[in-house]
């Protein structure tokens, strides 16, 4: 399994993973450190993971000497993961984009990128951010936080978007029927502008595994693990299997049943 193994034990331990904990059974389940562990995996780094509790991750990352990557729109920073820290150059990375640089230029076989991909994966994982971003609040009941430090993180949640209640944040009835309509839609979009080579092999880019796929992979994992509709969400699974058969681990039934 690409994914979920970790090379601990093959070898020495090169890299620290910084990853978010869910609740129990620990696991991945956020976007952007998905993509991290599917590129360690891909290219065999051994690595070992730290899980962090939602709750602390500004306070590991300051303690890191991390700045943050991501800003609300006052300026306020958003402090997140993942975040690697190589053992033997003791570089630490914290983004996932540039993190996959890294790994590239350090481990280069398998390759992430081809010579001339490396912008153009940036601005596609900067398309498929904001195609996914604005429908998150489809997520918001399903994410798998620790029950103990649930109420917690979400009083936070509310402070820093400045809202009243969680009613605000999570959509129900009419509304999220509509929402995951136009989420379809937007999918659909996305699909279609960019999976042009498809003919050529089952990737982004063809025949080859580049990072392009497993930002889409990190993206659809999140949504195995927090969207309640999962397993009836069909159409845009239609449009964007061919990428990610592999990497989600879906059957082209759309069942969850493991390899």
């Amino acid at each position: 399994d690409i994914f979920m193994r970790e090379m601990e034990g093959e070898k020495e331990t090169r890299i620290v993973f910084y990853d978010i904990a869910s609740g129990p059974p620990v696991r991945s389940y956020a976007t952007n450190p998905c993509k991290t562990r599917y590129a360690l995996n891909y290219k065999k780094v051994p690595y070992k993971t730290e899980w962090i509790n939602p709750l602390d991750i500004s306070t590991v990352r300051k303690g890191l000497g991390l700045q943050p990557v991501r800003f609300m729109p006052d300026g306020s920073p958003i402090y997140t993961l993942p975040i690697i820290h190589d053992l033997v150059s003791n570089k630490l990375i914290g983004d996932s984009y540039d993190i996959a640089v890294y790994l590239d230029q350090v481990f280069p076989h398998p390759p992430l990128f081809t010579p001339s991909s490396p912008a153009l994966n940036r601005e596609f994982n900067k398309q498929v951010d904001m195609t996914f971003y604005p429908y998150i609040r489809l997520v918001a009941n399903g994410v798998p936080l620790n029950p103990s430090t649930a109420d917690e993180y979400k009083s936070r949640y509310l402070e820093k978007f400045k809202k009243k209640s969680w009613d605000e944040i999570e959509v129900k009835g009419d509304s999220r029927v509509k929402m995951l309509k136009d989420f379809e839609a937007s999918l659909s979009f996305l699909a279609n502008s960019y999976f042009k080579r498809r003919e050529e092999g089952p990737f982004v880019e063809g025949k080859n595994v580049t990072y392009a796929d497993f930002i889409i992979g990190g993206w659809l994992w999140m949504l195995k693990e927090c969207l309640f509709e999962w397993a009836s969400f069909r159409v845009f699974f239609i449009l964007l299997l061919s990428v990610s058969l592999k990497l989600a681990k879906i059957r082209p039934n759309f069942g969850l049943e493991p390899e």
